[in-house]
């Protein structure tokens, strides 16, 4: 064999040595030695790989065949498709009734999914995705539309790399699609009945709500009238009844409204400080029946007005002080409201509501909050009530963009915390007491500690010196010492509920207005409507009514030392004549708008009784 070519001869000869041409003579003598044998290994690797090749594509016929899937080859240069399952049988064609273009299939594909197929396609085709998929709606032989849910990748490019063949799965998912379907309009039908369920209700909850309030305020002016031992207490059970079922009805009325989507929130400015007590003390005749004490306490950088929905922000304040009165039978409610997180124009109050009454099992706080659900059925049973409270609660919280939690340990008691987002109404912010009555002092006469250094809290605020004493007969030694040094209370307040000898037991020594202390006499809301005829006997300066508020705590000093500037708003004198009802010795109308005939009476014989 002569190398016709030098260089090549010359890099053959650093290789095969001196006689470059013995060498390749060498060499191709054990080529063809070798080539039968080398010539039936290849055809041994190519009938393998034709095998493996058979074989996966008789996989896939029969995948294909078991799935009722379509697997297709796409040649994207040419426009051809080659199938594994032909695609045209899906969708009811015959192998002849189209031809294998991919331009065929796009025709038979909904122009809308047409575009979403090809930007998830060309998503695959940048590299966004591994693979492809998509849902698309293709045309029947019928003319009907059947759901395909489209997924394949490309697996081969041009040296320019642009896709030249695509691998495509499609797969019918019509009746999947038909379910889906049928479960949203199944969906909308329900949802559209649980919107008239709770239009109706609420319609019915109010029709119910108009005689319930006949019913019990006739029942209060028949308790007002001369009536036997046994009269009595069959009007009682007939009231508290009609207030029970009047308190359910309220629950359905609202958790109706939420259900239907008719409940609406107001942006008004409104004193906070007002809402809480007055929320309080509309239950407090309850707690002081019960011999619980309930207590109040503001934080003193909580905003004087916010803006928000007064009414709803005291219904839920008013649900969760009547269940801490109704599952506590000893000890003390106690709400407090301080700042979560402070905004310039608005602010995130935290409330909350503690008691020592029953506390809630760990295994039962979390169902609580969900509908018709209480503590256990026992708790139904001995306490009442729908176990729609919380829910509402917890629905008109979130309305205000806050939440509600609790800590609980049964047997000891729980607190229930809630958040409210409310605005800021920066024209009037809460003044805190200021110490306008330095170097005064006070006896405090509080058998519970609580209250006792809540009251000492906004006294020493307002500069008067304090001192705190629990036991009545320590009281009066205190008051005689101090006469006795010549240095004598300013101000004494009394807790009317004082063991023996008691509060107004000692409020006997002010009789004839001689000493020099200024009474002051804390009462419960229960004491204020039993007490009326001793009170008239004492010379009691004025009173506080519990829950006390420390606005009120500080005008009923204004009142007593004449502190008071022209105009300022303190409290008046214990007015017994107010309660004791309106004399008709000055002439007034009124005109009553009431289309009612039970409401018409019933406030008619109120109007009556305050003597219009």
């Amino acid at each position: 064999m002569a190398l016709h070519n030098p260089q090549l001869a010359r890099k053959l000869a650093s290789v095969l040595g001196d006689d470059p041409e013995a060498a390749l003579e060498h060499l191709q003598s054990v080529l063809a030695e070798q080539s039968p044998a080398l010539a039936s290994s290849v055809s041994r690797v190519l009938e393998a790989a034709d095998s493996l090749v058979s074989k996966y594509a008789r996989l896939h016929g029969v995948q294909s065949e078991l799935s009722g899937d379509a697997f297709s080859d796409w040649h994207l240069g040419g426009g051809r498709i080659e199938s594994g399952r032909n695609w045209k049988q899906l969708l009811g064609y015959a192998e002849d009734e189209l031809a294998d273009s991919i331009a065929a299939w796009r025709k038979l594909a909904h122009p809308e999914d047409l575009k979403a197929f090809n930007a998830v396609v060309a998503a695959h085709a940048q590299g966004e995705t591994p693979v492809f998929h998509c849902t698309c709606r293709l045309r029947t032989k019928t003319g009907k539309w059947k759901w395909l849910l489209l997924k394949g990748r490309i697996i081969a490019h041009d040296e320019h790399g642009a896709p030249l063949r695509m691998l495509l799965l499609q797969r019918d998912i019509s009746d999947f699609k038909q379910a889906e379907e049928a479960a949203l309009v199944a969906k909308e039908a329900a949802e559209s009945a649980n919107r008239a369920r709770g239009t109706f209700l609420a319609n019915m909850s109010h029709e119910i709500r108009t005689p319930m309030n006949g019913i019990i305020g006739m029942t209060d002016l028949a308790l007002d009238t001369q009536l036997d031992a046994e009269q009595r207490h069959y009007l009682k059970t007939v009231k508290s009844s009609a207030e029970s079922l009047l308190a359910i009805v309220n629950d359905i009325l609202d958790f109706s409204k939420i259900e239907a989507g008719k409940l609406r929130f107001e942006e008004i400015p409104f004193p906070l400080s007002n809402l809480v007590f007055d929320a309080a003390r509309t239950q407090a005749i309850t707690a002081h029946k019960k011999g619980l004490e309930l207590i109040i306490s503001l934080a003193p950088d909580v905003p004087g007005r916010v803006i928000g929905d007064p009414a709803r922000l005291r219904q839920v304040l008013g649900n969760l002080i009547g269940n801490a009165i109704k599952f506590t039978e000893r000890g003390e409610i106690e709400v407090t409201v301080s700042i979560d997180e402070a905004r310039t124009e608005s602010t995130l109050l935290r409330f909350a509501v503690r008691d020592t009454g029953i506390g809630i099992p760990a295994s039962r706080q979390a169902a609580i909050f969900g509908a018709f659900s209480q503590a256990d059925d026992s708790t139904t049973r001995r306490f009442g009530g729908t176990g729609l409270g919380l829910t509402i609660c917890t629905h008109l919280v979130q309305m205000m963009k806050g939440r509600v939690w609790l800590d609980s340990v049964e047997g000891q008691g729980s607190c229930f915390y809630f958040t409210a987002r409310l605005g800021v109404d920066a024209s009037a912010q809460r003044s805190p007491p200021v110490a306008q009555f330095s170097g005064q002092r006070a006896l405090l006469l509080e058998r519970h500690p609580t209250v006792a250094a809540q009251l000492a809290t906004v006294l020493a605020q307002c500069g008067v010196d304090t001192a705190k004493i629990s036991d009545s007969e320590a009281a009066i030694r205190a008051i005689e010492k101090s006469r006795a040094i010549g240095f004598p209370y300013d101000y004494v307040l009394v807790d009317a509920l004082m063991p023996p000898p008691g509060g107004l037991a000692l409020a006997e020594s002010w009789r004839g207005g001689s000493c020099p202390e200024k009474l002051i006499v804390l009462l419960t809301t229960e004491q204020q409507r039993q007490e009326l005829d001793r009170l008239r006997e004492l010379a009691v300066g004025t009173h506080l009514v519990k829950p006390i508020a420390a606005e009120d705590l500080v005008a009923a000093l204004k009142l007593l030392s004449g502190a008071g500037d022209e105009g300022t708003e303190i409290l008046a004198p214990f007015d017994f004549a107010a309660d004791a009802g309106r004399t008709s010795t000055g002439h007034i109308n009124a005109l009553l708008v009431e289309d009612n005939p039970v409401n018409q009476e019933l406030a008619r014989r109120l109007l009556e009784k305050r003597g219009y």
